[in-house]
């Protein structure tokens, strides 16, 4: 089974950063993957 990072960090007490992004365009998808959220 493959791991969740997002799972390990809550269960360690970290703080998770979300970004969300409803904008149609690849462009912008590339910059929010590339800027450091967790999810």
């Amino acid at each position: 089974m493959k791991k969740n990072g997002i799972i390990d960090a809550w269960d360690k007490g970290e703080s998770i950063v979300n970004g969300w992004s409803s904008i149609a365009n690849t462009f912008s998808s590339e910059i929010m993957a590339a800027s450091g959220f967790d999810s």
